[in-house]
């Protein structure tokens, strides 16, 4: 089993002992080497950030938006005797990770505030959810990560932030909005406010991009997390990754 600071140093440590079996309806899927890449940069952020507070191997961790398990089965590789609890909306991607990763179903809602664990959890993950919500449900995403951690535990997760700003300026926007939502999120970060655009009829869905400011001013509100890490574009040289610590 790699210890944290073997995969810290060099994630590649992982890539001989994670399953490569991908369930068919996995939408991430579209070029496999990117695929696994994902999963790997995952695993090695969380190590490091853990390395780096000087926490002992995850005893418990919670892979939320799980989708079919792009980075769950880098997590049960990095930590094989770790409860590993996988969360979805996506109900054939949780009993994909279930039955091929041994992980554990934690509940899901749409209200995040509704959702009660049976532990606290050591580390969580959550790969590219917060940059679909609003500033309300950003914020409620977070207080749940707070109240589901055990007291020094990690929660990482990524946000859109300076790199996806910059595509608006160089043409390059990946995502599927027209040019005055493209220029509200941008010009909204570059004010330091969180920044998003709906995308479904509810307005619950949609593109969120959000300053550093705004997390220093979330945990200001909620003084029992800190901010441990920041990496721009450090998932997929796009995303964000923040580290949040639950404080004992």
């Amino acid at each position: 089993m790699p210890e944290l600071k073997d995969i810290a140093a060099d994630p590649a440590v992982l890539d001989d002992l994670v399953l490569r079996d991908i369930h068919p309806d996995d939408g991430m899927a579209r070029n496999f080497d990117h695929y696994f890449k994902c999963g790997r940069e995952a695993a090695w952020r969380c190590a490091t950030l853990l390395t780096l507070c000087g926490a002992k191997q995850p005893s418990s961790i919670l892979d939320f938006a799980c989708g079919h398990g792009r980075v769950a089965r880098y997590f049960r590789a990095a930590f094989p005797e770790a409860t590993l609890y996988v969360s979805d909306i996506n109900k054939s991607g949780v009993e994909f990770c279930v039955s091929s990763f041994g992980a554990i179903e934690a509940p899901t809602s749409q209200t995040f505030s509704d959702i009660v664990l049976e532990q606290p959890i050591s580390l969580i993950w959550s790969g590219s959810l917060f940059t679909h919500l609003d500033e309300d449900r950003a914020a409620e995403l977070l207080d749940f990560f707070h109240n589901a951690l055990a007291p020094g535990g990690l929660a990482v997760f990524t946000s859109n932030g300076k790199r996806t700003a910059s595509f608006y300026h160089e043409g390059k926007w990946p995502y599927v909005l027209n040019d005055e939502q493209m220029k509200s999120l941008t010009e909204a970060f570059e004010r330091k406010e969180y920044g998003f655009v709906a995308q479904t009829k509810n307005g619950k869905y949609g593109i969120s991009i959000t300053p550093l400011q705004w997390f220093q001013d979330y945990t200001c509100r909620n003084k029992g997390f800190r901010i441990v890490g920041l990496v721009d574009a450090g998932w997929d040289n796009h995303q964000d990754v923040i580290a949040l610590l639950r404080k004992d």
